[in-house]
């Protein structure tokens, strides 16, 4: 299939809030993004992921984008970057969609990379959440 969102299969059980992995034993990272909106915002939205790691420098900067109702697009153009349309599910906490952010194979995992990180998810140039994370 050409579609590179995430394929929702029904089910949904909330996620355990595990902050410390040991780098060696993650392949990948998942992170449940939560987001509350009016029912008037359908359309595709973009929010931005930094990625900080422990001596305070840049990991990584992307974007993800996502859609409320019908996805007019499976792809979105955002400053430079071409990114899929994750599709969304209507929670009782508002909104949801995944990330994923491999690690093993990546110069975090290259260079190990352990320590206090941090991402911070911005929506419309506006932080709206940072959470801290362990690799050890």
């Amino acid at each position: 299939s050409d579609d590179p969102s995430y394929i929702y299969d029904g089910s949904y059980y909330p996620p355990t809030s595990i902050t410390s992995f040991v780098l060696r034993d993650t392949y990948d990272l998942i992170f449940y993004l939560y987001f509350t909106f009016p029912p008037s915002v359908d359309g595709t939205h973009i929010v931005w992921l930094e990625f900080v790691n422990p001596d305070g420098g840049m990991y990584l900067t992307m974007p993800i984008a996502f859609a409320i109702g019908e996805r007019e697009s499976l792809w979105a153009s955002v400053d430079g970057w071409t990114v899929p349309v994750l599709e969304t599910v209507l929670t009782k906490r508002g909104y949801a969609t995944i990330f994923v952010l491999p690690v093993a194979g990546t110069d975090l995992a290259r260079f190990n990379l352990t320590g206090k990180w941090t991402v911070r998810v911005s929506y419309r140039g506006e932080n709206v959440l940072s959470q801290r994370f362990n690799f050890y």
